[in-house]
């Protein structure tokens, strides 16, 4: 069973013009390398609300402050607020938030923020219904029956329906989540398809890593919900439990679960990576802001994150490539650019190995 613990409760959306709490040495970082200030945000969580998921109406000063970051996620100010039925009040009102998006027969869709850090209480909670929550921004544990492992930008929760988790914030405040909440019928469709048993998933891993793959399709998810379409939101859920099928079911956990000393150095990694992946960084840099040698970083990352730090950068990228492809109409070369890419042949090679469509063809498709 998993310890009670202080569970960690996401924090919503601060102000850009804040500084949100990253650790003395991010602020050191961001002194030397001249960085621009930005927030940051952490989580995902589903399910039925209990304790821990007190307080999900958000009210009107709280709504004014998402207000003002529309340019992180646009979609946030365009989605009607939603307070799940039976929410209790032990928390306070602002400490977590859903923003329901779509909800039919076979699948459901929202947003999850989280406005906790450090010293928020956590609580045990049961997943109501199988889920596969993408991270948009922020980091946090989370720990199942399996496994415990950290969660940051681009990886995938994977939650069975039933099990018991707990998500916690030791090293940073808040987060940004959207959560497929997939029922029988859907996973057993797939299943089928794949010619294997039509029973419930059995996640054996606790998350999907980011991955360039992956990045692409919560590009598309983000801009879907935006637009709040359900058959395009249908076709990305069904894609999400696919590759959930194939990696998920059919690896087995590690034996060994990061250590608090490195979620904490790689927390304030992710958040500087969060911040400028646009801009150029160096290995070095990062593993003198984590406190260590290169090789160690390499380790370290890939310990935490389940990648690299090169590809949880080009994962970052292409995934806020994706999700402006779809959104508007852009030059594609002003998008190659924006997200840090330093040529448009670049861009396009990395865009299609990660979709297997070119950037424009990709806009064709799916817009």
């Amino acid at each position: 069973m998993i310890k009670r613990r202080a569970r960690f409760h996401r924090s919503s959306i601060e102000s850009s013009e804040n500084i949100a709490v990253l650790g003395p040495r991010v602020a050191v970082a961001r002194r030397k390398l001249s960085f621009g200030r930005k927030t940051r945000f952490s989580h995902v969580a589903t399910g039925v609300p209990r304790r821990g998921r007190a307080g999900w109406a958000t009210s009107s000063s709280s709504r004014s402050t998402w207000n003002k970051q529309e340019d992180a996620i646009p979609p946030l100010a365009e989605i009607p607020e939603h307070s799940p039925d039976g929410a209790s009040s032990d928390l306070p009102s602002r400490s977590s938030a859903v923003r329901q998006i779509y909800c039919g027969r076979d699948f459901s869709v929202r947003y999850f923020i989280c406005r906790c850090g450090p010293d928020d209480p956590s609580y045990e909670e049961v997943h109501q219904e199988t889920c596969l929550g993408a991270v948009l921004s922020g980091f946090f544990s989370y720990e199942t029956d399996h496994s415990t492992c950290a969660l940051s930008p681009g990886a995938v929760l994977l939650g069975n329906k039933g099990h018991a988790y707990e998500c916690r914030h030791e090293h940073s405040r808040g987060d940004v989540s959207l959560v497929f909440g997939v029922r029988e019928s859907m996973i057993a469709a797939v299943k089928e398809c794949e010619r294997g048993p039509a029973s419930a998933a059995d996640f054996k891993l606790p998350f999907l890593p980011a991955a360039p793959h992956l990045s692409i399709l919560i590009g598309r998810a983000q801009a879907a919900a935006a637009a709040a379409n359900s058959l395009w939101l249908e076709e990305i859920a069904y894609a999400l439990v696919a590759s959930a099928m194939v990696s998920g079911v059919e690896q087995v956990p590690k034996d060994s679960s990061p250590s608090p000393r490195d979620m904490s150095r790689a927390s304030d990694v992710i958040a500087l990576i969060e911040a400028n992946y646009a801009t150029p960084l160096t290995l070095a840099g990062l593993a003198e802001m984590a406190g260590v040698s290169p090789f160690h970083f390499l380790r370290l990352f890939r310990t935490v994150t389940g990648t690299t730090p090169y590809r949880y950068v080009v994962q970052l990228r292409l995934r806020e490539a994706a999700t402006r492809l779809l959104r508007g109409h852009e030059p594609i070369t002003d998008i190659a650019f924006d997200v840090g890419f330093g040529d448009l042949s670049q861009f396009i090679r990395t865009f299609r190995a990660a979709s297997g469509l070119s950037p424009s063809a990709f806009r064709s498709v799916y817009s």
